[in-house]
């Protein structure tokens, strides 16, 4: 019975230069993400689409990050090709290759509808691992599949179906295992309202907030306001409408304010994640193209009408986004017949308060470029997104009471965090 074969097709030098260039991506990724350095990658930006593929809900597994378990299996097929592991393992060797070829094409289809779907950010370090596992499962697949009809084909069935296994496991791990912490927090530890700063716990309405040292007061209508104005607690949300994270925000925080009515009220500052406007803005971020006009006609219809501003922030929070300035015009006509929400747009009141937005942005991105970012009470400030609703609750109530109350039923538990 002749072993199988993939010394002709496809040729093993091929699939060696695969396995090596796709292990030092592998490996180079796994060392960015320990030493803090995804927001900086080439070809990605500070915020990028690498940042939230591989810093997000879905990058680890049982806080083993994914990079490092793919530069394992890359390992593998590597030295499954060297001549003198071949010629000691024999068929075992071709075996083994149909297993991890079935890993690695499950694992990138797995991964590859992730960034579409889930994280909707495109990583094109990653997308290039994904490219690479198709080609090189692929090719070990078809080669193998034609050598085994001329030998044992129950053989090349148990490896692909050990390699289905693993990848099973794999996602399985990923969707009910331990999720990673995909946040920051940063300021002063401890939650008491005297802390220096921290007047906006308790507050009167008409009371000055003030937080991040003083770098930002809010006054009464001095922001777009979401909530109860005379709420004990302010938080400032500093977002994108083009950001898929910022609109999870969002729902979090509708969940938060209706399980403790009359506890929160929200400060919304849009700060556009595009440099047309905001120079903070990473240089290759995508997908913002409409963020800067975004922001203008919601902060418009603030100027204009300050009762409408909630409605027609949870219409762009909630898919009116996907429609473009156009579609924001528009519902902001319905809101506000008659009122000139375009010229009102590029006016000087709403200038001023993007600029003083996009300041607030370049402040807190010192710390972190993570978007979105949730001011809590002084210089307290939550970025980027929990791994879902149930631990941003905890967060928050942690943050805000002592001690935390128990979790009710009625904030579900999400995995979405893009």
């Amino acid at each position: 019975m002749p072993p199988l074969s993939l010394s002709e097709r496809p040729p093993l030098s091929t699939l060696r230069i695969i396995a090596a260039a796709s292990l030092g991506v592998c490996l180079w990724l796994t060392w960015r993400k320990w030493t803090g350095g995804l927001p900086r990658l080439a070809g990605c930006g500070d915020g990028g689409g690498c940042a939230e593929a591989l810093s997000g809900r879905w990058s680890e597994w049982f806080s083993m990050p994914v990079t490092f378990l793919a530069a394992v299996v890359w390992s593998a097929v590597l030295v499954l090709t060297l001549p003198s592991v071949r010629g000691a393992l024999g068929r075992s060797a071709d075996q083994l290759l149909a297993g991890a070829a079935t890993l690695l094409i499950v694992s990138a289809l797995w991964f590859s509808s992730l960034m579409v779907w889930e994280i909707r950010a495109f990583c094109p370090w990653c997308a290039a691992l994904h490219a690479a596992g198709l080609l090189a499962g692929g090719l070990i697949l078809l080669s193998a599949r034609h050598s085994a009809r001329e030998g044992d084909p129950g053989l090349f069935t148990a490896a692909t179906q050990a390699g289905a296994a693993s990848a099973a496991l794999l996602i399985l791990g990923q969707l009910f295992g331990i999720a990673p912490e995909t946040h920051l927090l940063t300021g002063t530890e401890s939650a008491s309202a005297d802390l220096p700063g921290a007047s906006n716990a308790g507050a009167s309405p008409a009371k000055e907030h003030i937080y991040l040292s003083g770098a930002l007061r809010l006054g009464a209508g001095s922001a777009p306001l979401l909530g109860d104005p005379a709420a004990p607690h302010l938080m400032v949300e500093v977002f994108d409408y083009t950001c898929p994270s910022c609109r999870t925000q969002h729902r979090d925080l509708k969940k938060l304010m209706a399980e403790y009515p009359g506890e929160f009220a929200v400060a919304a500052m849009p700060a556009p994640l595009n440099r047309a406007c905001n120079p903070h803005a990473p240089a290759s971020a995508a997908g913002h193209g409409e963020s800067c006009a975004l922001a203008r006609i919601a902060l418009a219809v603030w100027v204009e009408q300050p009762a409408q501003f909630p409605a027609f922030h949870d219409f762009l929070m909630t898919g009116g986004y996907s429609g473009g300035e156009a579609a924001a015009l528009a519902e902001a006509k319905k809101l506000l017949p008659g009122r000139n929400i375009a010229e009102t747009s590029h006016g000087e009141a709403v200038s001023e308060q993007l600029a003083e937005n996009i300041r607030v942005h370049g402040i807190l991105s010192r710390e972190s470029s993570t978007m979105p970012k949730l001011i809590l009470r002084g210089d307290r400030v939550l970025h980027g997104l929990p791994s879902g609703s149930r631990r941003f609750h905890e967060l928050i109530a942690a943050e805000f009471f002592s001690p935390p109350p128990a979790l009710t039923p009625s904030i579900p538990v999400s995995t979405t965090t893009k």
